[in-house]
């Protein structure tokens, strides 16, 4: 499910978490639109040097349960696929995992989030990120379903 998006005058609009987080930092009303924007920029404008600087992004990139089961289902098939792959030497089982962990990721993030992978600016991080859920999914800390 989407967030909501809310009107903040002038016919501006924007995504009900991003205008939350500027509320946070004390911006309301209708310049918050402009003011959400700005910090959307600031965000996807940060160098992360740490995969700990890094994670609170990939968590807000990663808001929809929906996001996060596509991500297990995709990363959990990949490592099948891996698995796969060193027990049967068969060099297109790396095609079928990557395959499935991106396609379940990115489908997620362009139809589900509507947002950009972190995968094209920061993959290390990205796939150390995908594990790090995946785990945590495991474990109980994210709601899936």
């Amino acid at each position: 499910r989407r967030p909501p998006k809310k009107n903040y005058g002038s016919g501006s609009r924007c995504l009900g978490y991003v205008c939350d987080a500027t509320k946070a930092e004390g911006w309301e009303g209708p310049a918050t639109a402009p003011l959400a924007l700005a910090t959307m920029k600031k965000h996807a404008a940060k160098e992360y040097r740490t995969l700990e600087e890094f994670w609170p992004y990939y968590l807000q990139e990663h808001s929809h349960k929906t996001t996060k089961l596509l991500h297990f289902v995709g990363t959990g098939l990949a490592g099948g696929f891996l698995v796969r792959l060193l027990l049967t030497q068969q060099p297109m089982n790396l095609v079928y995992g990557l395959l499935a962990g991106y396609g379940f990721a990115w489908t997620s993030h362009f139809f589900v989030e509507q947002n950009k992978p972190a995968t094209f600016k920061y993959p290390a991080f990205s796939l150390l990120s995908d594990l790090r859920l995946f785990g945590e999914i495991l474990r109980g800390k994210h709601q899936v379903l």
